[in-house]
């Protein structure tokens, strides 16, 4: 899984950077533009497309009979049962192409939280670390330490919450770039990613410990190895919204409405019943 995220890192990432300094809906858009194209050759690939297209006339037949016999209860009442029954059969045609689809998608939306789920910290601008140790650590003090490069500046003292197994600091820094936060407990060492820059980048909050579910949905760092007492890393960045046409939303709600409209507007061109 390791060698998978490191590959979609390094796409995503060469897609992204001719547009890492323009407004971040512009790169969405062509993101979302190259994965209309995608769905579209994989529904085209995996569905019945005649079968698809015969039912969808199935479908606007009883529409039409509706509309020609509105004063037949009767005839109107077969009419919708038919529709949807027919309209069943549309979804069962269309849940082969949805699986092929499932798994490419959740890789590409898992790495897109990365360049558009969160903000940029500005100079100066604190955030708070956090590191998670695993059970049985001890409700003392641990030896945690953590070190910053030249750039990053650590405010405050560790705090501990015994109860939470956490040690929390606020750092910021003074220069824009990219650093890594080390922290060190027992003689090991883990890093952290910590970005401050207002362009659109690859933001990663969290670093985990190793596990299949935690590669697939936080890609973005290599797990923490399992020899490692510690948890989880945090870097609480705050969380950004992308403006679509004057609508301050969530990136991933503007992500799958730009694909459908693609993905309709293209159909024609692909030859893909929808």
């Amino acid at each position: 899984m390791t060698w998978l995220n490191s590959a979609m890192r390094a796409m995503v990432g060469a897609m992204l950077f001719p547009f890492q300094s323009l407004p971040p809906i512009i790169g969405l858009s062509v993101v979302s533009l190259a994965a209309a194209i995608g769905m579209l050759l994989v529904f085209r690939a995996t569905s019945n497309q005649d079968a698809i297209a015969a039912v969808k006339r199935k479908i606007q037949a009883g529409i039409f009979e509706i509309r020609l016999f509105n004063d037949d209860l009767r005839a109107m009442f077969r009419a919708q049962v038919d529709i949807l029954r027919h309209n069943l059969t549309y979804i069962r045609l269309s849940l082969a192409p949805m699986v092929w689809m499932i798994f490419p998608l959740v890789l590409v939306i898992a790495q897109l939280q990365f360049y558009y789920g969160y903000d940029g910290l500005g100079l100066g601008q604190s955030a708070v670390v956090k590191v998670v140790l695993k059970e049985g650590a001890s409700p003392s003090a641990p030896a945690l330490a953590l070190e910053a490069p030249a750039g990053v500046r650590v405010e405050t003292p560790m705090v501990w919450i015994p109860s939470l197994r956490e040690a929390a600091w606020r750092v910021a820094a003074d220069q824009a770039g990219d650093y890594q936060l080390s922290v060190s407990l027992g003689g090991r060492a883990v890093t952290k990613q910590f970005r401050v820059s207002d362009r659109v980048g690859w933001r990663t909050p969290e670093r985990l410990e190793t596990g299949l579910l935690n590669q697939l949905l936080y890609p973005a760092e290599a797990p923490i190895d399992s020899d490692v007492p510690i948890e989880a890393i945090y870097v609480a960045y705050p969380v950004r919204a992308v403006n679509l046409l004057g609508w301050e939303t969530h990136w991933m709600i503007a992500f799958f409405l730009l694909s459908i409209v693609f993905a309709f507007a293209l159909k024609k061109r692909f030859g893909v019943v929808i």
